[in-house]
This record gives structure tokens, sequence and C-alpha cells, in this order.
């Protein structure tokens, strides 16, 4: 067993855990702290196995998986690790179905293909499946007939491997059989940048990130985030049905929530606006009475290099280098917040700077914390809160939509508004972190319990903090 600290639910309070009501709903959702672990390593992402009522944690300092106790929510505790090592060097997502449980982990050479494990808590390693290079994110259909791989294929570090991008089908009804849907082309290599639709992209250049899948699980939503993009999979064809690429938001006046910070020496005029890439991590489906409607957690991602591009400041914020000397306006990664769209990818609302507006109120009013005040203020001119994780789930009714703010160190909650066809912003946590000081939380794995599958019979969230190494259990309340 892995030694861990838990903190119990009145010290939460005491590190700065808090609730911040926004917005007026019919339910209004709450998150409550009712216990923290520290697993002593990076933790990830996490799934919940309703079989076993364990969750399931990945650690990015080597390639292991923690298995979390929680019979008892209100004191879990590490049960046990599950070390993958024999398979690679590093994991990199791990979901759970009906007591299935598949993880993907990188090859040695990250460019090379990687491997999805198969695995049962009881039972052990059931089958190792090869994918494509650098297997990000793996995710069952509902049906549990399939597991689907977004293998990123990022490039080597000095650029002379740039794998092709690819999503894996894998048949978990059928011994497992694989198949690969390829998201490049044949066009040749050209200048492209963040701006260019996939269509103009080099084959290679296309990197899938994340997968949501719809309720029928027929179809599958794959984020390409630095190519600003969705791919959309029909899974039982295992053909790339269309490219959507994702567009900007303006920022009018370099107003609404960008603040420049000129450099020292800085001669570039102020622009009378920037507008922003959406460039999501997370994707997510909702089954709504109006159809299905997809969420984006709009993070953004720069590199320092992108096929002849890369990053520049302007008056002391970061945008893409070819925007800087473009027509148009500078271009930034990122849109700070979530959208919705329709199922062709039409875009129905965006909460562009939503969040962090709420967060200068709460600032002025002293009810965030001075470690989170200051760093909403660093990141400003950089990709600001940086939405990255997405859990959804049905509660009392209501859709929820639970987005992970990295940069900040908080849990937004959002609820869908189906007279609207738009999400309802619904709350702030600020998660609690060990010790005083030091950097906020940083959530990068969201999963929902529900109450139905668990012997506590309460509805509950759990979040990862990559930076500190903990679990923390929220339970989740509306009324």
């Amino acid at each position: 067993m892995m030694p861990a600290r838990t903190i119990a639910p009145r010290a939460l309070a005491a590190l700065g855990v808090s609730f911040i009501a926004l917005l007026a709903h019919a339910q209004t959702i709450t998150l409550e702290p009712i216990a923290q672990i520290e697993v002593s390593s990076v933790t990830e992402i996490v799934c919940y196995d309703q079989v076993s009522q364990r969750a399931l944690i990945t650690l990015a300092s080597r390639p292991v998986i923690a298995v979390v106790e929680l019979d008892h929510p209100a004191s879990p505790s590490i049960e046990r690790l599950i070390d993958l090592s024999e398979y690679g060097p590093t994991v990199n997502s791990v979901a759970c179905h009906d007591g299935l449980i598949a993880v993907a982990v990188d090859a040695q050479e990250h460019t090379n293909p990687g491997r999805v494990v198969f695995l049962t808590l009881e039972a052990g390693i059931v089958r190792a499946v090869t994918v494509g290079s650098m297997p990000d994110m793996v995710a069952f259909t509902p049906d549990g007939t399939k597991l689907l791989v977004a293998n990123e294929g990022e490039p080597s570090e000095d650029w002379s491997t740039d794998p092709e991008g690819s999503v894996t089908i894998i048949d978990t009804q059928s011994d497992f059989q694989a198949r690969t849907v390829h998201l490049g082309s044949d066009h040749p290599a050209s200048e492209v940048t963040w701006l260019t639709k996939p269509g103009e992209l080099p084959g290679f250049a296309i990197e899938p990130e994340y997968i949501a899948i719809s309720a029928d699980s027929r179809l599958a939503f794959v984020v390409c985030q630095e190519n600003n993009a969705v791919a959309t999979i029909d899974i039982d064809a295992g053909e790339v049905r269309r490219f959507d690429w994702l567009g900007t938001v303006d920022w009018q006046n370099a107003q609404g929530g960008i603040d420049t910070h000129p450099s020292d020496g800085e001669i570039d005029p102020k622009p009378e606006r920037f507008v922003s890439l959406r460039q999501p991590d997370a994707i997510a489906a909702l089954a709504t009475t109006n159809g299905l409607r997809l969420v984006t957690a709009n993070e953004g991602d720069p590199r320092d290099t992108w096929y002849r591009d890369g990053t520049a400041k302007v008056q002391g914020v970061w945008v893409a280098q070819s925007s800087k000397t473009g027509d148009g306006p500078p271009v930034l990664f990122g849109s700070r917040g979530v959208s919705l769209f329709d199922a062709d990818l039409g875009l129905l609302w965006d909460g562009q700077g939503e969040i962090e507006a709420a967060l200068r109120e709460r600032r002025q009013s002293g009810e965030l914390s001075k470690e989170t005040a200051a760093l909403i203020d660093e990141r400003s001119a950089h990709r600001g809160i940086e939405p990255e994780s997405l859990a959804t789930g049905e509660i009392d009714g209501d859709r929820v939509v639970f987005v992970g703010l990295e940069r900040a160190g908080m849990i937004a909650a959002y609820v869908y508004d189906a007279n609207l066809d738009a999400l309802t912003l619904s709350g702030l946590t600020e998660i609690a972190h060990p010790g005083d000081g030091g950097p906020t939380a940083s959530p990068e794995g969201l999963a929902i319990m529900h109450a139905e599958a668990h012997a506590a019979g309460m509805n509950l969230l759990l979040a990862c903090d990559e930076v500190h190494g903990t679990l923390t259990v929220f339970k989740i309340l509306s009324r």
C-alpha cells in the first residue's frame, strides 16, 4: 500500500476552499469538499469503476496506476498500485467500463507506436494492444463495445520525426481487434499556422487530443487541439466524416479580460483588439432535449515552433508569430472559457471571459485567496485560467458540466439550460492544497460518481491535482 496523507473535511476549509454562488438557476450546483488524500506523486487522470467501487488514477512521474478505495468517501485510501513499466515508461490516460479498465501507455520513444493495456482488478492484465504514436486519451463507447484511443503523434524534440495523428478503435467484444483511423491526408507539407484549417495541413500535423462519444455509441468527436479543430468519426465505419475548424473569439479594444503588460523596450503599438483561437483540450457530449450538444474546454496550446510559425509577444501578450506581422489582429491561444456546439459543430453559445470576470469581482470583494488572485494576474498575458478538463452528468434532473481551471486552482460548475440552449455558470470552487503558500492546485482530471453507482448513495466529484499530487472528493449538492 502506498503512503497517503488524508486531510479531514474541517481542515479543508482552513486551506482556503471556498464556494462562490454566481447566478440564480432552478438548480444551483455547489461542491462541498469532504476528503482529500496526498498520493505523493503527480496525479493526472481519474476514472471510477462502478463494479469494484474504486477510483483509478494515473501517476505522471512513473508508469503506475493508483487504486483508491472509496467505500467511505469521506475517508478514501490508496489500496494498491498497479505497475505497468513492462509496457512503457509513461501512463497517459485511464478509462473504466463495467469492471474493464483501459490504460494508455507511451512507447520508450514516444514517436513509436504505444499500447493500450486492458485489465481488471480481479484478474489483472487481460490484453495489451498496439496503437498509434503517443496514445493520449482513451474512452469507452457508452455501450462498452469499443474503446477509442486518441494517438496524438507529437514530433520528436528535434522535429526529425513527426508521426501521423490517428484514432485507434478497439473492439472489446471481438478479441480486442484494433483498426486505425488516419486523420491526415496525402497532400504535401506547406507553410501553415494555427489559423490554417485542417484541410490545408500536412497529415502528420493533425494531433488528436481528446474524444467525446455520442450516447448511441455511433459518433466520436475528436479534438485536435493545436489545429483548433474537431474531427467527427463514424465509429462503425471507421471513417472520418468531417473536419470542423472551431474559429476564434474577439476581444475588442484589447478589453474583456486581456490585460497587456508591455515589457521594457516594447515598441509594438497597443492593438485595437485581439482574437483567440479556442484550441480546446477536453470535449464532452451532452444528450439533451434539444439533441446532441458538445462542450469544449478552451485551454489553448502554443508552441515555440509550429511549421515555420511560432510564438511572439505583442504588448507583453503571447500571440501567434505570423499574426503579429499580418494584416489582422494578433491571435492568442485559447479563449479562456467553454463553448457549446451542436452535433454539426455549429456554435450555439460561448462563455468567453465570463469566468475571469466573475473571479475579478470576487477578488475585489476579498472572496478569493491571495494565491489565486496573484496567479490570475500573472496569467492574464498568457492563456489565462486555462479551462482544461471536463466531467458531465445528470444531477437531480439537470445536465451539469464541471470544468477544471488548470491555472486558477478551481472548478467551475455549469448547468445546461434547455430553453436558452446554453450553459449557465452556477458556481466556482477553489481546490485546497497541502501546506501554506506555494502554487495553487492544478486540476488535471475530473470524474463524477453518481449516487446510484456506489454504496454511499451521494453524488460525488473526484478531482486530481497534478501539482500537489492529491485526490479531492467533493459532495455535489443541488438546490
